[in-house]
C-alpha cells in the first residue's frame, strides 16, 4: 500500500472552479428577465419568480450528494461533470417556448451549479495549509454575496439593449470560456484521489498488483456516504446551537440580498 503526507499545492496556483460566483450571478441575472418574461408568456410576477426560487433550493440540495462523490471520484472530475450539466441546462432557457420549461431547466441548472459552493471548499483546502487557509477561505466565501450583486448590474445591461434571452447566451458563453478552462487548467487537487492514480501507474508499470491506495482497499460505500451525508447537515443543524445560529444568520441574510433584486427593476 501506498501513502503520502499532505499534498501542497503552490500558492500562487488560482483555482477556477474555487469561485462559486459564477453560479450565483446565473441565478440573479434571470431577476432581470421579468419584464420581458412576462408578457411574453402571459404569466404573473408570482409564477416568474419560481425561476429563482428554485434555483436556489437546487443550490441547497446539490451539495447533499455532489460533495460525498468528490471524495470517490475526485474533485476535477466533479467540476467537469457539473459544469457540463450548467451548460446543458441553460440552453433550454435561451430557447424556451413557455415558462415551464425555465422554471424546470432552472432548478436542474442551480443543482449542477452547486458544486462550486461545496466542493470548491475542499479545493481551497487541499492547496493550502491550514495556517494560510483563512485568507483563501475568507476570498471564496465571499463569492456567494459577490455574485448575486454582479448578477442584476450584468443582465441589466443586457436586458436594456436586447432581448432578454441573450441573459442565458451570455451565461452559455461566459459558461463554455470556464468549461474549457477547468478541463485544461485545473488539475485533481484531492490527495487520496492523487494515490490511487499513482497505484495505478505503478500496478501498470511493475506489473506489481499488490500496490493499492487506502482509497482502493477502503470498505466504505458509495451509497451510505452519500446517505450519511444528506443526514449529517441537519444532526448538525438540530444539536449543535452555534450552527444553528449561524445558519440562520446566513439565511436571514441571503433572504434580505434576494429580496432587493425585486426591488432593483423599480
Amino acid at each position: 500500500m501506498i501513502s503520502s503526507s499532505r499534498f501542497t499545492w503552490q500558492q500562487h496556483v488560482i483555482a477556477v472552479d474555487s469561485n462559486p460566483s459564477r453560479s450565483t450571478v446565473n441565478s440573479t441575472a434571470y431577476t432581470f428577465t421579468y419584464e420581458q418574461i412576462e408578457p411574453e408568456f402571459h404569466v404573473s410576477r408570482e409564477v416568474a419568480v419560481l425561476g429563482l426560487s428554485l434555483f436556489v433550493i437546487g443550490l441547497a440540495c446539490g451539495p447533499l450528494f455532489l460533495a460525498p462523490l468528490s471524495e470517490f471520484y475526485g474533485r476535477r472530475w466533479i467540476y467537469i461533470g457539473s459544469f457540463i450539466f450548467v451548460f446543458i441546462f441553460i440552453i433550454p432557457c435561451a430557447v424556451a417556448k413557455n415558462i415551464e420549461t425555465i422554471i424546470i431547466t432552472r432548478f436542474f441548472d442551480g443543482v449542477a451549479g452547486s458544486t462550486f459552493l461545496s466542493v470548491a471548499g475542499g479545493t481551497i483546502g487541499d492547496m493550502f495549509d491550514k495556517n494560510e487557509l483563512s485568507m483563501p477561505m475568507m476570498v471564496y466565501s465571499g463569492s456567494p454575496f459577490l455574485g448575486p450583486a454582479l448578477g442584476p448590474i450584468i443582465a441589466g445591461f443586457i436586458n436594456q439593449y436586447a432581448s432578454w434571452r441573450w441573459t442565458f447566451w451570455v451565461l452559455l458563453i461566459w459558461t463554455g470560456v470556464q468549461l474549457i478552462l477547468i478541463a485544461v487548467v485545473i488539475p485533481e487537487t484531492y490527495v487520496p484521489v492523487k494515490l490511487r492514480q499513482k497505484a495505478k501507474a505503478l500496478r501498470k508499470s511493475t506489473g506489481n498488483e499488490k500496490w493499492k491506495a487506502p482509497i482502493e482497499i477502503m470498505t466504505r460505500s458509495l451509497t451510505k456516504t452519500v446517505l450519511y451525508s444528506c443526514l449529517r447537515p441537519f444532526q448538525l443543524l438540530f444539536f449543535e446551537p452555534m450552527v444553528l445560529l449561524l445558519c440562520l444568520l446566513s439565511a436571514i441574510l441571503l433572504g434580505i440580498l434576494y429580496l432587493f433584486f425585486g426591488a432593483f427593476p423599480l
